[in-house]
């Protein structure tokens, strides 16, 4: 579980974003790089071929306090909240396991008292409740990891204040039309 924890970073590392006052064409080729190429349950895949499933990944190519990075923190907080509730759930069931052994085993001189199951099958209870709000947890993060991926493309559009409809970008530089000799 706790390693479930660790390893919750950004898988994705994406490249530096030329700044709003860069020329239309190097912004244009930054756009057409990250812009999604398309969206599936859980990963949003890039024109650069880029697969990303963790939304704290395009938080560096979001606009601050956009939409977007809004969904991210919020995304953040699920699961932050989905994990607790993960940990505490997976130590009521072993509680309950321990609780209930301890009052079915018949290996004691003495039996131990009646209670120590109850309170064992009490706290099964307890621990049904925390899976099942984990899943909702699940449930709610998978949303609004969804809603990241969503809100990306203006949030990103917005970073590289692309207008609505830019302009094409030659694939190769153009070559400025040679002079004729003698003008």
């Amino acid at each position: 579980m706790l390693a479930l924890c660790c390893a919750c970073g950004p898988a994705v590392t994406l490249r530096t974003l030329p700044e709003k006052s860069a020329p239309l064409e190097q912004r244009t080729l930054a756009w057409d790089a990250l812009r999604p190429a398309k969206r599936t349950e859980g990963a949003l895949e890039l024109r650069n071929g880029l697969i990303i499933t963790d939304p704290s990944s395009l938080q560096p190519v979001l606009e601050v306090d956009s939409q977007a990075d809004t969904w991210v923190h919020a995304w953040h907080r699920s699961r932050a909240h989905f994990f607790a509730v993960a940990i505490v759930a997976a130590l009521n069931v072993l509680t309950s396991a321990t609780l209930i052994g301890i009052g079915l085993d018949t290996s004691f001189r003495e039996r131990p008292p009646a209670y120590v199951g109850m309170i064992g099958f009490a706290n099964a209870g307890a621990a049904v409740v925390h899976l099942i709000a984990a899943a909702i947890l699940s449930g709610v993060s998978s949303y609004q990891r969804d809603r990241v991926f969503k809100a990306y493309e203006p949030s990103l559009r917005a970073r590289l204040a692309i207008p609505t409809d830019p302009p094409m970008v030659p694939a190769v530089p153009s070559v400025p039309e040679p002079v004729p000799y003698g003008l």
